[in-house]
């Protein structure tokens, strides 16, 4: 009696006739994919993007579902719209993949990337969560019949595709002023979607069907190739095959909150692997108006007219009170059926996972069933675009529908998990600093002193940047005491450069000859463009910026120095500009008068002694290390010789940013030296078009600073604004309102802001807001004891680190690691005697 049934072909349960790419009419004139059903019916996809998260106010979270509301009040009673939500990885998949990138990397990076990942195994919430997932809405209609063979939709369908795409429209429109975005799927990833609802076990490299069908074939024929065996209470289906069971809900309860879905499912069955399907169906006022009728003539007739069934009376009031809404306040009436579908790979696995399930929905009174002998056709109303033909159907009124509809998941972040951090759904958020995915990758980072901005931001660094092979060069003036990039680069094998300490650090401003010419040995005086920036900064000031004269001439006398057939055999210092001015023969007075000054101010660089080190010397200092430091204090006193320094030093990032692949991650970074960019505008020009290129090459440009006021009163960070790809806020104490406002941040964003928290020596929390894919979320990051050795900066820290290393004759890593566990704090308040550092050394 509960003996499998016989093993059947996928194609002939499955309810795909063909898939259609529709471009006429749509968005941004772009290609949507609709999917045709055996049945006639045409349903369009469309996939969460960003969402309120648990971090929005009740207020937001009710407004966002009376507009959803009023969408469903006006869909017409031939369309349906069905919601599919699947979790994510799990935790153990995503910490192993996160530790395993970046092999070929130091070796204290790394360990670090695996005692961080050993970290967030501690701290997860418990078996093997989950973390991520994906929110897709299918809205579907009703269409004429026609020939399900076809390998287009014929005429007749157009109005009802028409109507589709007006829905759709008015749908992302209503929502987007929630901070809801939506994006339609192609027909390609239509057919993904079926692909992977069918089969969610298939390997990756398993492709999904492509379009257009041949002839005379259903799309149910393309699907990937299995069998499904069907039991009494669950079936078993997929190659490699997977065990499932469709729960349906037969109950819910009278009221509905905004987080209804959050707190029964996110938050209280983090470890259960399911698919939740929620579809509403518009229904006729009239139709369902008799319907409910004769529901509660069925449930007053059940209570034996005294009601000593209170369940049934308990129904029969709200039946009572839906025919009142709908026959007096004309309220519109959906019928909505709710199924949560729970996997596993074993059957064990399955019956914890659904003990877990209806352990959370009983819970909070909503009554299950496990859908005996009805398990294949309820799955087949899990499958994307066919949730209308689920069994369970309940009544509802627009208000109550509109929370029972799922908007979003804790947010998974990047698909690359190049760095991974906690956040507060309990779940796990991947950021990537690379451009892969966004348009912009540059960013602000911006807290005070000891609200832990540079522990995060070296995470950034360390595991989203050099563990990947990538390259970064970093403009600090904390200068060498303070710098906590200076251990990291004696740790890397970095550089780390003391501008004003090291006598052998230049800037020549001079490309060399050979780069100033194209492969045909043409001169090209664009090549020249920010040595001709540079030098213009020198023959400038505040008061008398450099015009079009100034670049006029020094364009000519660029042209006459690097034409000379007879050049010096080294590479151009300031002396041989002034003495191709002898040269330069003025075309007009004006010329002549501008040439003179210009020639006067580069004297003055020649002979200052500081200027004349850093920029009348052929040598240059060297950026080949994966990690280069440059530390500027002190120069913020000197404005122009700031602004000229951070100009060279944007020639130098160029020419980096030019000669790496496109592919090596890069990042350079300016921690408070962005301020030295203030020594004129023309500076603050060479930091904006910084930004504008970076983007180009594939690099990334970080801003620190401690506070907002930095910002708003910088012409050069101004600039940095309109090209801000990610903004980092961490905890504020005050000036919360004046940095929303700089940074237009709305409602839900400010409270996130406010709400931050930080325990010393414990965790930071940071407010992350992508403005390419327009979502904001809180994370938070702990550094592990074996981060905090590498990238502390203590005085005493430092000391015992350097110690240790010069006593022990270890590697970093395994300094690091012995550290970290004999002082996980840090180094102690006592002074560590040679005989403990011995024992710590195992020597």
């Amino acid at each position: 009696m509960f003996g499998p049934r016989q093993p059947q072909s996928f194609s002939k349960h499955l309810p795909y006739a063909f898939s259609l790419s529709s471009e006429e009419g749509w968005p941004d004139g772009q290609a949507v994919g609709l999917l045709v059903l055996k049945d006639g019916h045409i349903a369009l996809g469309l996939e969460v993007l960003s969402a309120p998260h648990l971090s929005a106010s009740n207020a937001e979270l009710n407004a966002l579902g009376a507009t959803w509301a009023q969408w469903l009040r006006q869909i017409p009673s031939s369309m349906y719209l069905q919601t599919v939500v699947e979790r994510g990885t799990s935790w153990a998949t995503t910490l192993e993949h996160f530790a395993e990138r970046g092999g070929e990397s130091e070796p204290i990076l790394k360990t670090g990337r695996r005692r961080w990942a050993d970290h967030l195994a501690q701290t997860s919430p418990g078996q093997d969560p989950l973390t991520g997932g994906r929110v897709v809405h299918w809205l579907g209609c009703e269409a004429p019949v026609f020939d399900q063979y076809a390998s287009s939709a014929p005429e007749q369908a157009g109005q009802a595709i028409s109507e589709l795409q007006r829905q759709a429209v008015r749908m992302m429109a209503a929502l987007e002023s929630h901070h809801v975005r939506l994006r339609f799927l192609s027909e390609n990833e239509v057919l993904a979607e079926c692909h992977r609802a069918i089969n969610p076990t298939a390997s990756a490299d398993l492709s999904p069907p492509t379009a257009p069908l041949p002839p005379g074939m259903l799309l149910s024929d393309t699907l990937p190739l299995g069998y499904l065996t069907a039991h009494a209470d669950h079936f078993q289906l997929g190659e490699p095959s997977y065990y499932a069971r469709a729960i349906g809900v037969l109950r819910l309860p009278a009221t509905t909150l905004p987080t209804f879905w959050h707190q029964l499912l996110w938050e209280q069955a983090p470890t259960t692997a399911f698919r939740l399907v929620v579809t509403h169906k518009a229904t006729d006022p009239t139709a369902q108006t008799q319907r409910l009728t004769q529901r509660r003539k069925w449930l007053h007739a059940l209570g034996g007219h005294t009601f000593a069934n209170h369940g049934a009376q308990r129904a029969y009031e709200e039946t009572e009170e839906a025919l009142e809404r709908m026959t007096v306040d004309h309220e519109a009436m959906l019928s909505t059926s709710i199924t949560v579908l729970t996997l596993g790979e074993t059957p064990a696995a399955l019956e914890a996972s659904s003990r877990r399930i209806r352990g959370v929905l009983h819970g909070h009174n909503i009554a299950t069933t496990t859908l005996f002998y009805e398990q294949l056709p309820s799955w087949l109303a899990t499958l994307p675009a066919y949730g209308y033909r689920a069994s369970a159907k309940h009544p509802m009124l627009a208000d109550a529908a509109a929370h029972l509809t799922p908007m979003a998941l804790p947010d998974a972040g990047d698909a690359e998990a190049d760095v991974l951090y906690e956040n507060r759904q309990r779940s796990l958020t991947a950021i990537s600093i690379r451009l892969k995915g966004r348009q912009d990758g540059s960013a602000i980072i911006v807290g005070k002193t000891g609200s832990g901005k540079t522990f995060f931001f070296s995470s950034l660094l360390k595991y989203g940047c050099l563990s990947l092979g990538g390259h970064a060069i970093v403009a600090d003036i904390k200068g060498p005491k303070n710098s906590a990039y200076r251990p990291l680069c004696e740790m890397l094998g970095g550089s780390y450069i003391h501008v004003r300490g090291d006598h052998s650090v230049t800037f020549n401003p001079f490309v060399l000859r050979e780069q100033a010419f194209t492969a045909k040995e043409q001169f090209d005086p664009e090549r020249l463009a920010l040595t001709r920036a540079t030098l213009a900064l020198m023959a400038s000031d505040r008061d008398s910026p450099a015009d079009d004269y100034v670049q006029s001439v020094l364009g000519d006398v660029l042209r006459l120095l690097y034409t000379d057939p007879q050049p010096p055999q080294r590479p151009f210092i300031l002396t041989d500009a002034l003495a191709a001015f002898k040269g330069y023969s003025p075309r007009n007075e004006t010329l002549k008068a501008v040439a003179s000054r210009v020639q006067e101010r580069l004297e003055f660089w020649c002979e200052d002694p500081i200027r004349r080190r850093l920029f009348n010397n052929p040598s240059q200092s060297h950026t080949e290390a994966p990690l280069t430091v440059f530390d500027f204090e002190g120069f913020e006193r000197d404005p122009p010789l700031s602004a000229v320094l951070m100009a060279t030093l944007a020639s130098r990032i160029e020419s980096k940013m030019i000669n790496l692949p496109y592919t090596t991650p890069k990042l350079f970074a300016f921690d408070e030296a962005w301020a030295l960019f203030d020594g004129s505008p023309q500076a603050a020009t060479l930091l904006d078009r910084l930004y504008r290129t970076a983007r180009s090459y594939g690099a990334c440009c970080y801003l620190l600073t401690q506070s907002h006021h930095d910002i708003s009163r910088s012409a050069a960070a101004q600039g940095v604004l309109s090209n801000l790809g990610l903004l980092f806020l961490m905890r504020h104490q005050i000036d919360h309102a004046a940095v929303c406002a700089l940074f237009n941040l709305h409602g839900r964003q400010r409270r996130m802001f406010e709400g931050l928290k930080m325990a010393p020596n414990v965790y930071a929390e940071t407010l992350l807001v992508d403005l390419n894919k327009r979502r904001s979320q809180v994370l938070r990051y702990k550094p592990t004891p074996f981060d905090l050795w590498c990238d502390s900066s203590r005085p005493q820290d430092v000391e015992l680190r350097r110690r240790f290393h010069a006593s022990s004759g270890l590697g970093w890593d395994e300094v690091m690691s012995r550290l970290a566990r004999r002082f996980p704090q840090g180094a102690p308040s006592h002074e560590v005697g040679i005989e403990e550092l011995i024992g710590l050394g195992g020597l």
